[in-house]
């Protein structure tokens, strides 16, 4: 027998490595995995002072031998670089250079030195939305992008980033992509194809191997239309079959059009169809992907008997609430639904202290999970209907209060 190559033994390791955690989680009557992780509030102290405290942690996904590994296929055909109506979408408008504004479109010429939002920036932004409520510490995400001629042979797709667990590679080269621009024709396929090698870890692939607990391909277009219709499903059934997960987002005014084979051929591989026809939509849907078995999560005080008042789940397992704690010792209760599992509850209970003047220790990620929190919650104070109030008598005059009153008789002598 010839000796194995150092891949080969990194490959047999690891795939020992999740045979033995399945056997003994099959002796043990327990998995690996069935524990919730606290990460907000560190060293489960919070200061006295703070009303309402981030509860944040995770249920991890799987072993500690593979992830969740996750592609996004972006879309930069030609069509992508329709201007948006109305003023430039948050955080997607660049400045235009004098020197550059005759080689652009007339449109964005005669907007000036802001340029608008097209549809490439609208897929930018619920990638960037997708990307914010991952967690590094379980899941790789790489980009591909798909655009070219009739001509298979020049290569219509291209690997921006390999699966990586740095997603600050993940977001500038989301930044590269917007800047670069549009140009080509659409090969929706081609973008599928791609990501599947690097999901697969191809001779042609850039990413490494890894033992993914699951395998996912959120594909960003605006074309819906027939004429790639063919081609994407042929990728479709073959991503089905090397089951990968692949959900298709769909901006633009083509979003309504989506044929229902397309759909059906998603739902084979466990996906779904997202539409998002105009600025500010999409979002809600991409926040209800879920890539694990975590189904919903309620956070409750035992010790005050106050339940969170906003509650967050991200598609790989990581869970955010805002909940009120009373002075001293408080006994959380987090309790998270599991689907296909042999136990369909996870709960977990923490002891979370509310004393002194201890410092809210939280990094920029979860500060930034706390504010998102509170705004839900202004958001839902303000949509609270007022209480019922008695009507309310004017004042009564001098004269009325002379009226009113009330003459007892004399007592007679």
């Amino acid at each position: 027998m010839g000796q194995l190559s150092s891949r080969n033994k990194r490959r047999f390791g690891q795939r020992a490595g999740v045979c033995l955690a399945a056997l003994l989680s099959g002796v043990l009557g327990t998995r690996a995995d069935a524990r919730i992780e606290l990460d907000a509030p560190a060293g489960r102290v919070v200061p006295a002072s703070e009303s309402l405290t981030l509860v944040a942690g995770r249920l991890p996904l799987f072993d500690a031998q593979a992830g969740l590994d996750i592609v996004f296929a972006i879309d930069t055909s030609a069509s992508t670089d329709e201007v948006l109506p109305g003023p430039p979408l948050a955080g997607t408008a660049h400045p235009t250079p004098w020197y550059a504004r005759p080689f652009l479109s007339l449109t964005r010429f005669l907007r000036g030195l802001e340029s608008p939002s097209t549809l490439l920036d609208q897929e930018i932004l619920l990638a960037r939305a997708l990307l914010s409520r991952l967690d590094p510490r379980s899941t790789r995400v790489g980009v591909v992008t798909f655009a070219g001629d009739l001509d298979r042979l020049r290569g219509n797709a291209i690997t921006r980033v390999p699966l990586t667990s740095e997603f600050q590679q993940t977001e500038l080269a989301l930044t590269y992509i917007q800047r670069l621009g549009s140009s080509g024709l659409t090969h929706a396929g081609a973008g599928v194809d791609r990501a599947m090698a690097e999901l697969l870890a191809t001779r042609s692939a850039k990413s490494r191997p890894r033992e993914a607990g699951q395998r996912a391909i959120v594909l960003f277009t605006d074309d819906a239309s027939e004429s790639g219709a063919p081609a994407l499903a042929r990728s479709l059934r073959r991503a089905a079959a090397a089951s990968v997960r692949i959900d298709v987002v769909i901006v633009g005014e083509e979003a309504d059009r989506a044929p229902p084979e397309m759909l059906a051929d998603l739902l084979e591989t466990g996906g779904s169809l997202i539409r998002a026809p105009r600025e500010g939509t999409g979002e809600k849907d991409l926040r209800r992907l879920r890539y694990g078995r975590a189904r919903s999560v309620q956070v409750h005080n035992r010790t005050s008997g106050a339940v969170a008042s906003v509650v967050g789940l991200t598609p790989d397992g990581r869970f955010s609430s805002l909940i009120a704690l009373a002075p001293g010792t408080n006994q959380l209760e987090v309790r998270i639904s599991v689907e296909d599992s042999d136990s369909p509850t996870v709960v977990e209970v923490f002891e979370i202290e509310r004393a002194g003047d201890t410092a809210s220790r939280l990094g920029p990620q979860l500060l930034a999970e706390r504010r998102r929190l509170l705004e839900a919650h202004l958001a839902n104070l303000r949509a609270e209907p007022a209480p019922p109030t008695l009507p309310v008598s004017p004042p009564a005059s001098p004269r009325e209060r002379l009226l009113d009153l009330e003459i007892e008789p004399a007592d007679s002598p």
